[in-house]
């Protein structure tokens, strides 16, 4: 089977393909091969990143409020930016399907192939 590159526009690519068939005849067959990207995240990493940015910017604005008896801006602001930055942003980038099976494992004990 001989492949020979006809074009490439972009992404696309036409190739031109001879096959040869039982009673020898050649036949030309013309395939477009389409780019597809395999992206690692999904919908569900986003989700989580844009939360940890929404916990980030509530952090900051707990830390810019003036410290009246000293809980927001002193408790409540810290805790806000260590959660955002040092949990849920991390946590955005990992995540996968499989993560449920680990805490799942975790929690009960049981052992399951993943």
């Amino acid at each position: 089977m001989a492949k020979k590159k006809i074009k490439s526009v972009g992404r696309l690519e036409v190739v031109k393909e001879e096959k040869s068939l039982e009673k020898e005849k050649k036949v030309k067959i013309e395939k477009v091969s389409h780019f597809k990207a395999n992206f690692p995240w999904t919908k569900v990493n986003y989700i989580i990143i844009i939360i940890g940015i929404i916990d980030i910017i509530f952090g900051f604005w707990a830390l810019s409020t003036p410290p009246l008896e000293g809980f927001i801006s002193y408790i409540l602001a810290p805790v806000l930016l260590v959660l955002g930055f040092l949990i849920i942003i991390p946590l955005g980038i990992i995540w996968n399907e499989n993560i449920w099976k680990v805490f799942k494992q975790i929690l009960t004990g049981k052992k399951e192939q993943l």
